[in-house]
């Protein structure tokens, strides 16, 4: 994400070098007569215009993802007006007043991520983070986010995608639909389609269909519907219809000494990117809740350089965690590990760098395959919502 940090005033441009430093590769742009405050606070990552801050407006719009601003959020309002397009293409926009006690995103909140902007900087800066989304005030789930850093997408209307997250808001019924004891292999995911705006439509992922022994047995089919969302999330129906282990691999069952359960925190609906200073305040929510893991999500290869530079902080969160008593597991790409394809020993290789780091397990997804031929089901890349 490319971030230009906007700041017009002395004292402002002072709290802009601590939010540029919050963000790697963020830019600093301020006023020339303030070139050198600007030099000391972003040295080499700093810009100066002539003329007046609304001029920038167009060029910051098209070259950035996110701006900053330290600047009062009325004379926001007014320099971003004009410039305005879509929630599909706008920038995230960021308001933090010149004492650094507020973060306030006020564009882009959910799709252009100025949420997940304002919740990072507030963290840094020890300030507080002013969320006025619906979902976000109220600690549900943002529809219009749901998958996104997975590459999931709607086929869904805008409209459609309004009214279900007016629901999820409104505390009115919502339905969560999915597979079950999936175990014999012998059925592709299925999917569903709108009409109307409801679930009218059921097929399957193998274009051209297949036959089924008569003996075989097919998975589950869940559809759990319930007043709140509270219902859906703590209810077990999915793992009470899973049967127990194949026991040629797991002599013990479920009751193994070494599979040890227990609850866990995890960033994927609250923040999309896994950013890894945030890991650490996940952690110590872990810890103060009593609860045994923390999981983080799609993003920490991309924490260093390289893998073994990502490989290196991800042990030190497992060893921050492990002094609080709170184990660590890692969402891992089955294309990662079936890298080259089928080669048991690079598998073998990564799961052992993987366990040096200290991490308890790694929770594999994403086979990319939902066809019976590959054995295996794919959450699904498209994601339908209804009421």
């Amino acid at each position: 994400m490319k971030i230009a940090v906007v700041s017009i005033t002395k004292h402002g441009i002072a709290l802009a070098g601590k939010v540029v430093a919050a963000l790697p590769g963020a830019q600093l742009f301020c006023p020339e007569k303030f070139r050198a405050e600007g030099k000391s606070a972003a040295p080499g990552a700093v810009h100066c215009y002539e003329g007046k801050v609304g001029d920038q407006v167009p060029a910051l719009f098209a070259a950035f993802d996110g701006i900053v601003c330290i600047v009062s959020l009325g004379a926001v309002v007014r320099l971003i007006a004009p410039h305005l397009k879509n929630k599909e293409t706008d920038p995230a926009v960021v308001v933090i007043d010149e004492a650094g006690k507020f973060v306030i995103p006020m564009l882009s909140g959910h799709l252009g991520g100025a949420n997940q902007l304002a919740g990072h900087l507030a963290t840094a800066l020890g300030a507080q983070a002013v969320l006025t989304t619906a979902s976000d005030a109220r600690e549900t789930i943002a529809v219009d986010l749901l998958g996104r850093e997975l590459g999931w997408r709607f086929e869904a209307s805008h409209d459609e995608i309004v009214r279900c997250s007016a629901a999820m808001v409104n505390d009115e019924p919502v339905a969560l639909i999915q597979e079950a004891a999936n175990f014999n292999r012998q059925w592709s995911g299925i999917k569903f389609s709108l009409q109307d705006g409801a679930c009218r439509t059921v097929y399957f992922q193998d274009p051209e269909g297949f036959s089924a022994p008569s003996s075989a047995e097919m998975p589950w089919r869940v559809i759990l519907v319930n007043d709140d969302l509270n219902g859906l999330v703590r209810n077990d129906v999915i793992p009470s219809l899973a049967p127990e282990p194949d026991r040629k691999l797991f002599p013990e069952g479920s009751k193994a000494s070494w599979i040890r359960a227990g609850r866990s925190t995890w960033t994927w609906w609250d923040r999309g990117n896994v950013l890894e200073n945030d890991q650490y305040a996940f952690v110590d929510m872990a810890a103060e809740f009593g609860w045994e893991y923390h999981l983080v999500d799609e993003g920490w290869k991309k924490w260093g350089r390289s893998l073994p530079e990502s490989m290196d902080k991800l042990a030190k969160l497992a060893s921050y965690a492990a002094g609080k008593n709170v184990g660590i597991w890692v969402w891992v790409r089955w294309s990662d590990v079936n890298n080259p394809a089928n080669d048991w020993e690079s598998m073998r290789s990564f799961f052992r760098s993987l366990a040096k780091t200290g991490i308890k397990g790694i929770k594999i997804d994403f086979m990319d395959s939902a066809s019976r031929e590959n054995g295996f089901l794919l959450p699904y890349r498209e994601v339908r919502l209804t009421k």
